[in-house]
């Protein structure tokens, strides 16, 4: 294992939606993701896309605005975007362009169904990771 392929896979080890999947299991997502580059200022997803992917930031910085072009927030190196849309089909609620050049690791929806066809307990692992996910973000949202 090179010294890349180590890194990417403890970001994916690190990712809230992938927490408690062991090391070969990151490694058959990794497997699944193809390296992707932006520009600085360049648009990545539109509001009211399709979820086709979900983007795992590796270097760069993001930012997503609402409709009015207003910041929401920052993606930093070792988050994600878009893996709500990516697990349910919904389509994109924010713009998300690259602040800076950005690399991510892109992970299609199409790959992923078949990745989790045939293996059933990482699947359950994923599903039990973002039921938490999202619980924590209404929550936190319930009390505001």
């Amino acid at each position: 294992m090179n010294k890349d392929e180590f890194r990417f896979l403890k970001i994916i080890q690190k990712l809230d939606m992938f927490k408690q999947l062991n090391l070969e299991e990151a490694r058959r997502l990794l497997n699944i993701c193809k390296a992707i580059t932006f520009d600085a200022r360049q648009r990545i997803y539109h509001i009211g896309d399709e979820s086709h992917d979900m983007l795992i930031l590796v270097q760069g910085k993001l930012i997503q605005k609402d409709r009015a072009e207003q910041v929401l927030g920052e993606i930093l190196p070792g988050f994600s975007v878009g893996e709500m849309g990516f697990l349910t089909g919904h389509c994109r609620l924010v713009h998300t362009d690259a602040v800076i050049k950005s690399t991510g690791l892109a992970m299609s929806k199409t790959d992923f169904d078949e990745l989790m066809k045939k293996d059933r307990e990482m699947y359950i692992k994923i599903l039990e990771n973002a039921v938490d996910l999202l619980a924590h973000r209404l929550t936190g949202t319930s009390h505001s």
